[in-house]
């Protein structure tokens, strides 16, 4: 089986939502890179975890941080969700189909004229069933597989913090890359109590300049599939 590596970024009032993140994603994946956000000292010690810090530079990028030192499977998750046993496994299965894709479980279609970042689209949640495996635009990062080597990310790709699905996305538009949101139903992804006023969502739905700047600059496409230069093996 190929290691897979997993990043995120963490918020110190989401603590006992992290671990439970953690918890539900240990036996999949074979470390963790998690970049952290008020906290002084690490939260705990574990052979699978590399801890950083961040006083908020990073943003959501966070779960990017040390991106470029891996070669291989890389997952990006949140600190509030919960992800079933299978995840990874299912996740894995679609990348096999197309190596140079990204392969998530949220995600969305950019509706034109697009007039603003978060009404101008059609989404794809993960708390909600998704009938069918489909094509997007772009994939929500808490939830996201891909391989660095057809897909090689860097820090540098996301210049303002707190975008990081809208620079993934451009990132994969210019390399070509395919972004799927892979068939589930509801429940399968589950979403621990948290503030919900501390998302990305809540506090950017309603001044999303920097988004919707960001997604006009492009004509966006939905890639086909290419050869790939790496195979993930089964």
């Amino acid at each position: 089986m190929e290691k897979i590596v997993a990043g995120m970024a963490a918020l110190r009032p989401r603590a006992k939502a992290m671990e439970a993140a953690i918890r539900s994603l240990y036996d999949q994946v074979n470390e963790f890179h998690i970049c952290l956000t008020g906290w002084k000292e690490k939260p705990f010690e574990d052979q699978k975890i590399t801890w950083s810090f961040q006083s908020g530079e990073y943003g959501d990028a966070g779960k990017f941080r040390f991106v470029e030192q891996v070669e291989g499977l890389y997952f990006s998750c949140d600190d509030d969700l919960i992800y079933p046993g299978n995840c990874l496994m299912k996740l894995k299965k679609q990348l096999q189909k197309d190596s140079n894709s990204f392969v998530g479980v949220h995600g969305s279609d950019l509706l034109t004229p697009i007039r603003s970042y978060y009404t101008s689209r059609r989404v794809y949640h993960c708390l909600q069933t998704v009938l069918g495996t489909v094509q997007a635009h772009i994939l929500g990062t808490g939830i996201m597989l891909f391989d660095t080597r057809n897909n090689p990310l860097k820090v540098t790709d996301f210049p303002i913090k707190n975008m990081a699905d809208v620079w993934v996305a451009l990132f994969a538009q210019v390399n070509k890359s395919p972004m799927f949101v892979v068939k589930h139903a509801e429940g399968w992804i589950k979403q621990s109590p948290i503030n919900l006023h501390q998302t990305i969502y809540n506090q950017h739905r309603l001044n999303d300049r920097p988004q919707t700047q960001a997604v006009k600059s492009i004509n966006w496409i939905k890639p086909q599939k290419r050869r790939s230069h790496h195979t993930a093996p089964p």
